[in-house]
């Protein structure tokens, strides 16, 4: 809270200087031409490549894209990359094709005859364990395969066994098919047994980075001819907005056409403090930023933005604010504006974020 004498000195320091910049209840983001990323250049996949270092990667189930690897119907895992392009352009690269995975070794006797059924008896068990089918799914297992493969457990002497590649439609599923092989399972002419799982417990998108060869940071390629760009929906930011998805470049591209290329070219620390401020009680006051481009020594974009007003700051633009909510909505439009690629800063991951 601020008494009357705080609030008429800081007044009076906020006039100091022409870069403290009182702002009502409009906040625009032209106010600085420089927060925009460049404009993104035409892209043709015909006779161009996409390159860009990607960022972060999630997931999500969605519709299949006709023409791209995998299922054909229903709901299908996509992997979604986000990154940048060497220029400045931002980049969401939609990899279809994917499929989750597991191993559980191939019983005694187990032969390339009986790939078929023990597909289409795990399939039935799975689909009949479902409580609910809300995405309509009908097929459950996509393929079984016969790998050859030796178990890190125990010792054996690298013996190498025959072991079964089980892929699934959904990531959600492994684990209902882990659990229903490993309580019995029985198909064909082979007796009811439990089948321990192998490699069930692994996170899709690090199967996924692991498989292709992705790490952190690293420079993905998309060649001419392999991937589409999605119908463009811009607005004078040069960004496509679909769903809330802001992005100058979206594509869909096929996980085996995609090439991932080495990084061009720390620790963590953990702190306990007490006497920090509560979100339910105590207001955001202040939101410094800086925006600086990789390979550059200094931020081109320093902001600080303030409820109230204070002193000048020399190189820095200062937007105030009367009130909390005019704030943060003011700082999340610069942000969007902006669209960085890294956001990074002194505790905020447990901190300032959720705060």
């Amino acid at each position: 809270m601020f008494d009357d004498a705080e609030m008429d000195a800081e007044d009076m320091e906020g006039q100091a200087g022409h870069d403290v910049i009182p702002v009502g209840d409009l906040f625009s983001a032209d106010l600085n031409p420089r927060w925009r990323r460049p404009p993104a250049p035409t892209l043709n996949p015909a006779v161009d490549k996409l390159v860009f270092q990607q960022i972060d990667l999630d997931y999500y189930l969605g519709t299949a894209v006709a023409g791209m690897p995998g299922q054909t119907q229903g709901k299908v895992p996509i992997i979604r990359m986000f990154g940048v392009t060497d220029s400045g352009n931002s980049v969401c690269c939609h990899v279809h094709g994917f499929a989750p995975y597991f191993y559980v070794p191939a019983p005694a006797g187990f032969k390339s005859d009986y790939l078929g059924e023990f597909q289409r008896e795990l399939n039935g068990v799975v689909l009949k364990d479902m409580r609910s089918n809300k995405d309509n799914i009908s097929v459950t297992v996509l393929a079984v395969d016969i790998t050859r493969k030796e178990s890190m457990y125990g010792y054996h002497g690298k013996r190498i066994l025959d072991f079964l590649k089980i892929t699934m439609a959904m990531p959600r599923l492994i684990a209902p098919a882990k659990r229903l092989l490993e309580q019995g399972f029985k198909f064909g002419p082979f007796p009811i047994q439990s089948y321990q799982s192998y490699e069930a417990n692994i996170d899709f998108e690090i199967r996924f980075m692991v498989d292709c060869d992705v790490v952190g940071c690293c420079w993905i390629e998309l060649p001419k001819n392999a991937f589409r760009v999605r119908e463009e929906k811009t607005l004078e930011t040069h960004l496509s907005i679909r769903e809330g998805l802001l992005c100058q470049y979206e594509v869909d591209v096929g996980w085996n056409d995609m090439i991932s290329h080495p990084q061009r070219g720390t620790g963590s620390e953990s702190h306990h403090f007490e006497n920090l401020p509560e979100a339910d009680k105590d207001p955001v006051i202040q939101i410094a930023s800086m925006v600086q481009r990789q390979g550059e020594t200094e931020p081109f974009i320093r902001t600080v933005f303030t409820l109230q007003s204070c002193a000048s700051i020399v190189g820095s633009q200062i937007f105030c604010f009367t009130q909390e909510k005019q704030l943060l909505q003011s700082w999340a439009e610069f942000l969007r504006t902006v669209d960085p690629d890294i956001i990074t800063g002194y505790n905020i991951q447990n901190f300032d974020f959720p705060y």
